[in-house]
């Protein structure tokens, strides 16, 4: 596991397209504090979901644990005033073990 940190502009996005070998899960996003509201919305392929509204002095975080696979291509928009900060953490896929032909394993 690798933490992952980024942050995005207010009314502005950014874009990753994620490694083959490893999946993003997002913990939280938090607003730098601007006044107003702010929405959060992530888009994965072509898919849009609103993950937050922030509310400066209100709702200044949200929490929860979203698993974006390998591979994916991803949008964090931060609609509003205020700065965003996401938070998470890279996670590699587990190596495959390889099957052994271990001779001393046969039973006779």
């Amino acid at each position: 596991m690798v933490f992952f940190g980024e942050i995005v502009a207010a009314n502005t996005s950014k874009s990753a397209t994620l490694p083959d070998d490893c999946g993003l899960v997002l913990f939280n996003v938090a607003s730098s504090g601007a006044e107003g509201k702010t929405v959060v919305e992530l888009v994965v392929g072509e898919q849009t979901y609103v993950l937050a509204t922030l509310i400066s002095g209100v709702v200044p975080q949200h929490g929860f644990n979203l698993s974006i696979p390998p591979g994916s291509k991803i949008e964090v928009h931060a609609k509003g005033p205020s700065d965003i900060h996401v938070t998470g953490s890279l996670e590699p896929l587990p190596e495959e073990e390889e099957e052994e032909d271990d001779e001393d394993d046969e039973v006779i």
